[in-house]
C-alpha cells in the first residue's frame, strides 16, 4: 500500500499494538492514511481503504487544477470513519485556490486538525447519521458561503441580529451579489 500512517487528531505517529493503534498524545485512535506522494495509485489505494465514508472530489476538475492531497481514517476499509480530499487551482476571480472537504463521523477530529481549531473534536455531542439541515447558498462567494452551521434562527425582523442588518457581512456593507 502506498500511504503511510499517522494520527487524525495531531502530527504525532502512531503505533500499532495488540489493542489497536496507539498514539503518544492522543491514546488509541484510528489511524489517519496519507499517501507518501500523491498519484493516480496512492488515490486507488485511498478509494479501497475507505469504503465506509465517501470521498468527495470536484468532477471534472477544470484545467490546470489538481489533487494535492488526500487521506483516510480507520483501521479496516470497511470500518473507515473518515475522509479528506484537497484540490488546488487557480481561479480567474481569486487567484489560487485550495478545496478542501473532510466527510467524518463525530469524534475522528480530522476536521478539527485540519482547521486548526486548537479545540477538541466535539465528538458524539454531534448529531450522527444524515444530516438534519442541508444548505445550498447560490450566488454567494466562497468567503461568504456559511462554513459551518450551528443553529437555525426564525426571526420576524432582523433588529436584534448582530448589527440590524441580518449577519456580519450584510452588517459591513457587502451585498447579497458580492458586487458582481
Amino acid at each position: 500500500m502506498s500511504l503511510k500512517v499517522g494520527c487524525p487528531r495531531c502530527a504525532s505517529p502512531v503505533i500499532r499494538s495488540a489493542a489497536g493503534w496507539e498514539c503518544l498524545d492522543h491514546g488509541r485512535v484510528e489511524p489517519l492514511w496519507r499517501p507518501k506522494e500523491v498519484s493516480y495509485d496512492a488515490f486507488a489505494d485511498h478509494l479501497r481503504a475507505s469504503t465506509a465514508v465517501p470521498t468527495y472530489l470536484p468532477w471534472p476538475l477544470s484545467p490546470g487544477w489538481q489533487v494535492t492531497d488526500f487521506a483516510c481514517v480507520g483501521a479496516e476499509p470497511e470500518k473507515s470513519s473518515a475522509t479528506m480530499t484537497c484540490c488546488s487551482g487557480t481561479s480567474a476571480l481569486d487567484g489560487p485556490v485550495d478545496v478542501l472537504v473532510v466527510t467524518e463521523e463525530p469524534g475522528v477530529g480530522l476536521g478539527a486538525r485540519i482547521a486548526g481549531t486548537g479545540a477538541p473534536d466535539p465528538g458524539a455531542d454531534v448529531h450522527a447519521g444524515q444530516p438534519a439541515v442541508r444548505v445550498r447558498i447560490e450566488r454567494q462567494l466562497g468567503y461568504k458561503m456559511a462554513k459551518y452551521l450551528r443553529r437555525i434562527e426564525l426571526v420576524d425582523d432582523f433588529s436584534q441580529l448582530h448589527r440590524g442588518k441580518g449577519s456580519y457581512w450584510a452588517d459591513h456593507g457587502y451585498d447579497w451579489y458580492a458586487g458582481i
